[in-house]
């Protein structure tokens, strides 16, 4: 969820994709690599009637690779209907529509304020042949309730994970690694549009810091990667 100024007036989350500024880095890389998935901290503004929750959100406790060995023991013989623009992860629970945004003028990614996800449109599309479809979404809102990819950082090695396009053509990926790294230092590669076919879900994890001018946010992005299954 963006971070956000602790001052700023805002309403309660809608379906629609809308921009939240944070701190400018200079590239629309660096900054979607900032801010994807970064979390809004304040509640009072926003009406919800709460405090605002100042946890850690859930790290990967045991990053892997496409090296090691798969953990996922479920059932991936068959998945499930799914309406298009739709991403589900079953062995997490996830099941959520997925919404298209590009980058603001500061190069932040426009994520959705409710609980849906969004593909960042500077990457391939859903389904495409080459390149890494890259989607992002909330780890939790200001209530501490949960955003739609809270349960990221459990993914397990070799699960399967599905995702339509608009069309409702269903594609399935099949987990290959998952990390949580430091938002300013997102690789390239998770965003390539001409390198191998793949699937990137990003988060927030890790610990909160307080980047000045009243604005908090996570530190960390939470990174889970799949290939196109066999």
């Amino acid at each position: 969820m963006p971070a956000h100024r602790q001052t700023a007036d805002s309403s309660s989350p809608q379906d629609t994709a809308q921009p939240r500024a944070r701190k400018h880095i200079g590239t629309a890389l660096a900054g979607f690599a900032l801010l994807a998935g970064a979390a809004a901290l304040y509640a009072g503004a926003q009406g919800l009637g709460t405090q605002p929750v100042y946890e850690e959100a859930p790290k990967v406790a045991r990053p892997f690779t496409a090296t090691d060995s798969d953990t996922y023991t479920g059932d991936s013989a068959a998945g499930p209907e799914l309406l298009p623009q739709t991403v589900a992860i079953p062995s997490l629970g996830i099941s959520a529509p997925v919404l298209e945004s590009g980058a603001d003028a500061n190069g932040a990614l426009i994520l959705p304020s409710s609980d849906k996800t969004t593909r960042y449109t500077g990457a391939a599309a859903i389904g495409a042949p080459a390149g890494s479809t890259v989607v992002a979404g909330h780890v939790n809102f200001p209530d501490g309730s949960p955003g739609a990819l809270e349960p990221l950082a459990r993914a397990e090695k070799g699960a399967p994970v599905y995702i339509t396009d608009a069309s409702g053509t269903r594609h399935t990926y099949t987990v290959t690694s998952a990390e949580t790294l430091i938002k300013t230092a997102l690789p390239a590669a998770l965003f390539d549009t001409s390198g191998p076919a793949q699937l990137v879900l990003i988060t927030c994890g890790g610990p909160i810091e307080n980047t000045g001018n009243g604005i908090l946010g996570y530190t960390h992005n939470t990174v889970v990667t799949a290939v196109p299954a066999p």
